[in-house]
């Protein structure tokens, strides 16, 4: 708040905010604030890509696409944008163009040179959801492992490394996490879905009941 005080029409700081906004469920405030970042200066491509991320998940794939192909058209090799593209081609039903884009953020990836922490958080997530994608769930594991590492406390990333463990078959560490992640955000519906396939999995069916009656209690419509 201090920083929008010194001014509130500042791109970088719209985006900042956002950012927050977006990681600790805030999600029309986010988009909201990421819009008005992109009003400022339209060339902004962090805003543009966070707030495609967001319109992927809400299913607005066409106001996606807008974001997504602008920043291509600027910046081809851009990772995060070759992954969102792959994410919107998945729903557009072309599975193959879809792994071909992943295959691209990957090999973009794994050419990159950390320059900050900041970058190091943003390329682990990044690679995590990129092999996630690809079911190469161990370097999922692997990725989010990093970025939880690097940003304790991030239930985002927490939640990722649980799905991943699931996948793995790592059913009582995905437990662990995901507790954690429920302690502190107690209507969190994706994590309580996944819990309870964990806790399906482990056969704990009072427990998994439990879980995703309260899942499907918060967001009937959310599929994991």
């Amino acid at each position: 708040k201090q920083a929008q005080a010194i001014d509130p029409n500042d791109k970088q700081v719209l985006t900042t905010l956002a950012d927050i906004q977006r990681l600790t469920g805030q999600m029309d405030q986010a988009l909201a604030n990421y819009t008005r970042a992109i009003e400022q200066d339209g060339e902004s491509g962090s805003a543009r890509l966070n707030r495609a991320g967001m319109l992927v998940d809400l299913g607005r794939t066409e106001e996606a696409e807008e974001d997504v192909v602008y920043v291509l058209s600027k910046a081809p090799f851009n990772p995060k944008a070759k992954y969102l593209q792959a994410e919107l081609l998945f729903q557009k039903g072309d599975p193959e163009a879809a792994n071909t884009a992943l295959a691209d953020a990957a090999s973009i990836l794994s050419r990159i040179e950390p320059a900050s922490l900041s970058s190091e958080r943003e390329i682990a997530m990044l690679s995590g959801m990129v092999a996630f994608r690809r079911k190469a769930y161990e370097e999922a594991v692997k990725r989010f492992e990093t970025y939880v590492a690097l940003t304790p406390g991030d239930n985002q990333g927490l939640r990722l490394l649980a799905a991943a463990l699931i996948k793995q078959g790592n059913l009582s560490g995905a437990v662990d996490h995901l507790r954690n992640v429920v302690a502190s955000e107690p209507d969190n519906a994706s994590a309580l879905g996944l819990l309870g396939q964990a806790y399906y999995g482990l056969g704990d069916l009072t427990y998994a009941r439990d879980a995703l009656e309260r899942s499907a209690s918060i967001n009937p419509n959310m599929v994991d």
